[in-house]
């Protein structure tokens, strides 16, 4: 009834992203962004994200391309296309792209440390490029930040789960006791260590 409304094919975008059906989310993301010309840059993202699902990130960095530059002036607004773009670069085996974009941003708050820590470990391929990225983030946490002790917690799990390397492990659970007997740990923090 509607042919050129943006919202039935945004849903059936987000309904097969959700079911993991990517090839069809990528057909459904083309025609959101034919019909979204005045406003294309949520189409493109999704454009993005499904073509890094289906292992096409050089597609995925192209798709982005015409928004890192803005992207980069103005990360508060646009840091989700950031985020996304240094996946798609670490995915293709360009994890120094990947650091330009995420590294500066990283003392600016925690949700930059999370972003980059996601991206090293679901999209850098090899684990010492993944610990150097980790090391990048520890570096640049504010001293007794318990928030971002558990969030070093986590990184080190993944990547001893990622990797099967037991150090890995032992790291985490040193980042998880720090964070546990800090004054501000949350109930969940010494649950978790307990």
């Amino acid at each position: 009834a509607f042919p050129s409304a943006v919202e039935p094919v945004e849903a059936s975008v987000m309904v097969a992203m959700r079911q993991g059906n990517w090839p069809q989310a990528l057909a459904a993301a083309r025609e959101w962004r034919k019909r979204s010309e005045s406003n294309p840059l949520p189409a493109d993202m999704a454009i993005a994200n499904t073509q890094l699902e289906l292992k096409q990130p050089a597609a995925a960095r192209q798709q982005l391309e015409p928004y890192l530059a803005e992207a980069k002036k103005d990360p508060q607004r646009l840091g989700t296309v950031l985020t996304l773009a240094a996946s798609a670069y670490a995915a293709d085996g360009q994890p120094k792209q990947a650091e330009a974009l995420l590294f500066p941003l990283l003392k600016k708050s925690l949700d930059w440390r999370q972003a980059a820590g996601q991206v090293a470990l679901r999209y850098v391929p090899d684990e010492q490029t993944a610990v150097a990225w980790i090391e990048q983030i520890k570096a640049a946490a504010p001293a007794g930040s318990t928030a971002d002790d558990v969030l070093l917690s986590d990184l080190y799990r993944g990547l001893a789960a990622r990797s099967g390397n037991a150090k890995y492990a032992a790291q985490a659970d040193n980042y998880l006791k720090t964070a546990a007997q800090a004054k501000d740990a949350s109930a969940a923090t010494v649950i978790n260590y307990a």
